[in-house]
Parts: structure tokens; sequence; C-alpha cells
């Protein structure tokens, strides 16, 4: 039997020595290994929750697109920033807060959240006043301090 981590991004299981996800490649080293892998196989049951839960995780997921073509997956409460979701795109660049905006699914419906960044969240150029949730949509253009912009797939 041995320990494994549950990817925040993508909701897959990787083992305990992985500091990036082997599906998404998600940062995961600060993500604490939890359940334990029996090597003999699950129980039927289990099998079933495990996939409702991913089933659930895949419905409940917004992809975000850079304009060159890299995809950041976003499940509810993420946050993105040069230390959260995305950090692996976002890390070298100043303008963008080390937490700069936070995404909630709520009622099957995506919102942003500015967390007081500095330079600011924009949707379709307007910035987006701190800590106001504001309601995504597919043809929505969100933009990190007017230095990078992001699409929703």
């Amino acid at each position: 039997m041995s320990f494994y981590k549950i990817c925040p991004v993508c909701g897959k299981k990787n083992t305990n020595s992985e500091i990036l996800c082997c599906y998404c490649f998600a940062d995961i080293s600060s993500v604490t290994a939890g359940g334990i892998d029996i090597v003999t196989g699950s129980s039927e049951e289990d099998s079933e929750n495990e996939n409702d839960l991913n089933e659930q995780n895949i419905n409940n997921l917004l992809t975000l697109i850079t304009t060159e073509g890299d995809k950041i997956k976003i499940r509810n409460g993420d946050v993105v920033g040069r230390e959260g979701i995305g950090n692996e795109i976002f890390r070298y660049n100043l303008k963008i807060s080390r937490h700069h905006s936070k995404f909630i699914f709520l009622d099957e419906k995506w919102f942003i959240e500015d967390l007081n960044s500095r330079n600011g969240t924009f949707i379709n150029g307007n910035k987006i006043p701190p800590g106001k949730r504001i309601e995504l949509t597919s043809n929505d253009a969100i933009s990190f301090s007017h230095t990078f912009q992001l699409f929703i797939e």
C-alpha cells in the first residue's frame, strides 16, 4: 500500500513524491499525501464513488486559454496568481499579484473576484472592483494587470 496526492486542478492521483501533476503539470508540491492506494485493488463501491467524484470535477472545470495557447484548468475556489494556480505561467510577471483573483462556481455559473491585486483584474477591458464577484460568460476576455490576457474555452 502507498500514499498518493490528488491534484487540486484535474483531480487525478499522483505518487507521493511528485511535485508536478503527471496529467496537467500543476504544482502539487504543497499538496499533502492522503488516501491509501491498496495495490490489491479497491472495492466496486470505492470505484463508483471515485468515478462520481471525477465526473463532478470535470463538469465543474473552467478552462482558460492564454494567447499562446496554454491551458489553465480552474476548479471552484481556485486562486490564480504567481503563487496560485497557473504559477508556472505567471511566476515571473511581477505585475501579477501572488494571489491575484479567485474563481467561484456557484449555482451552475462561474464568477471571478479580484483579491485586491495591485494592478487589477479586467473583464473585457473593464476593471473589476476588488472583492466583488463578477459573473463570467463564454466570450469573456480576462486580463490580469493589462499585461496577461486569458480567454474562456
